[in-house]
């Protein structure tokens, strides 16, 4: 769960002794609230499928980047109608 975690840019939390069910979804709902949603798109149009590496920084100190470390390009299929 951790790596599938780390692969998909998001987290893991295992509930425990130290840290229950009700602090996991606190922590959940904190997160949800001050989270930013980035898109992307590619000004290299891929002609192959393959991974591409992506980095995502910031400049504010204090803020915590959480994302993926790459992501899947295809080659765009179009479709001629006749």
């Amino acid at each position: 769960m951790q790596h599938l975690g780390k692969e998909s840019g998001g987290s893991f939390f295992e509930v425990s002794k130290k840290l229950t069910v009700d602090q996991v979804f606190a922590l959940i709902e904190e997160d949800l609230r001050s989270q930013y949603s980035l898109g992307y798109v590619s000004d290299r149009p891929a002609q192959i499928a393959e991974f591409r590496k992506i980095q995502l920084t910031v400049k504010r100190p204090g803020l915590i980047v959480q994302s993926r470390d790459r992501y899947w390009a295809g080659p765009s299929v179009h479709t001629r109608s006749k």
